[in-house]
C-alpha cells in the first residue's frame, strides 16, 4: 500500500501534464511550453533530492550494483521476465495512444483528454491493487490485474477503440491495470529477497528491463509501418505483451508455492 500511495505521484503528473500543454500551447508556443515544464522539472526533483532520505539505517554488505548472478534462480528470472513483458506493453499505449485518437478522427483537444483518462485510470491502479495486495498476495494481484488488461486489449480496444466510449473504456481500465502493474512489480521483488538484497535485486531487475523501455515503442512503430498505418499489430503486440507477462508470473507464482491457488503470495 505505501508503495502503491508513492508511486500514484507519477500518475497525478500525468494527469496535469497534459491539461498544462493543452492550456499553454496555443498562448505561449511548444518552444516556451517545455521550457516551463523543464523549470517545473528542476524544481520538483531538487526538492526529491534534498527531502528523501532512507528509512533503515546503512546495512553493512549491502549494494544496489546489479549482480546478474541472481539470474541463476529460477523464480526471479521468471518474475524479471514477467516484468520485461508488462513494461513492453505498458509504453505502447502511453506512446501511440494520441495519436491512435487522432487518426480515428477525434479532435486533438479529445486525443489528449484520453490521455489524460488514461492516467486517472492508472491513479487509481497504483492505489487500490496495492490495498489487495497486501492482503491476497503481491503476485496474486498482479495476476488478476494483469488478466484485466488483456481483456481491456483484446476485448475493447482491438474491436471498439474507434468510438468514443470504447476508447474511453479502454483508456480507463487499461490505465487501471497497467498502473497496477508499475506499483506491484518492486513488491513483487521484495518477496524473492532480504531486506540488505533488495537493492542488488531492483537494479539487477532494472537493467534488464530497460531494454524493454528501449525497444518497445519503436518495435511497435515498425508493426504499424509494416501493416500500412494500420493500428491493429500494435493493439494485437500490446496484449500478446500481457498474455505473456500473465503466462511468467503464474509460472513464478507456481514455482514459489505449488498449486495451492488459497495460498497468499
Amino acid at each position: 500500500m505505501a508503495t502503491g500511495i508513492a508511486v500514484s505521484s507519477g500518475a497525478f503528473g500525468g494527469i496535469i501534464f497534459p491539461l498544462m500543454f493543452q492550456q499553454l500551447i496555443p498562448d505561449i508556443g511548444f518552444a516556451w511550453t517545455t521550457r516551463i515544464l523543464g523549470c517545473i522539472y528542476v524544481v520538483l526533483c531538487g526538492l526529491a533530492v534534498l527531502l528523501v532520505k532512507s528509512r533503515l539505517p546503512p546495512i553493512e554488505g549491502a549494494t544496489s550494483v546489479p549482480d546478474f548472478r541472481i539470474f541463476k534462480k529460477l523464480c526471479f528470472t521468471l518474475t524479471v521476465a514477467g516484468i520485461f513483458l508488462l513494461e513492453w506493453g505498458i509504453l505502447v499505449p502511453l506512446a501511440y495512444i494520441t495519436s491512435y485518437a487522432t487518426a480515428q478522427g477525434f479532435s486533438l483537444a479529445l486525443s489528449y483528454d484520453i490521455l489524460i483518462f488514461f492516467n486517472v485510470g492508472s491513479l487509481f491502479g497504483r492505489l487500490i491493487p496495492g490495498y489487495m495486495a497486501d492482503r491476497i498476495g503481491r503476485y496474486n494481484t498482479n495476476i488478476i490485474v494483469t488478466l484485466l488488461a488483456i481483456l481491456s486489449s483484446f476485448a475493447i480496444w482491438l474491436p471498439w477503440g474507434s468510438s468514443y466510449y470504447g476508447l474511453t473504456a479502454f483508456a480507463l481500465i487499461f490505465g487501471f491495470a497497467s498502473g497496477s502493474n508499475i506499483s506491484l512489480a518492486p513488491v513483487c521483488l521484495g518477496d524473492l529477497c532480504r531486506t540488505e538484497e533488495y537493492g542488488r535485486y531492483y537494479a539487477t531487475s532494472a537493467t534488464a528491463v530497460s531494454f524493454a523501455g528501449l525497444t518497445g515503442i519503436p518495435l511497435a512503430g515498425n508493426l504499424m509501418k509494416a501493416a500500412g498505418g494500420s493500428y491493429s499489430g500494435l493493439i494485437i503486440f500490446t496484449g500478446a505483451c500481457y498474455v505473456g507477462g500473465l503466462f511468467v508470473f503464474l509460472a513464478a507464482r507456481v514455482l514459489a508455492t505449488g498449486w495451492k491457488w488459497s495460498s497468499k503470495y
